[in-house]
């Protein structure tokens, strides 16, 4: 697998219970910024059997918990699970 993820929440490739093996980090600004931008290609990932991939926008980590605090990546993660 190979990856670009223009300013998104980081992803996250899990293993078969649901543990994080890898953040897939942001690589550079969102697109929408400047005109300019050129992504940086991450990888080639080698994925294993079972393994799962957790991709999120930008819309789902800033909504909001029913407590108010904010959502992040990790609440995800713990929500997936």
């Amino acid at each position: 697998m190979t990856y670009v993820n223009a300013g998104h929440p980081s992803g996250h490739l899990l293993d078969v219970s649901g543990n994080i093996l890898a953040s897939l980090d942001s690589t550079t600004w969102p697109l929408a910024m400047f005109s300019e931008i050129e992504p940086d290609e991450i990888g080639p990932i080698r994925l294993q059997e079972g393994q799962l991939t957790l991709l999120m926008t930008a819309a789902r980590s800033s909504s909001s918990k029913l407590d108010r605090r904010q959502a992040n990546s990790s609440d995800s993660t713990v929500f997936w699970k």
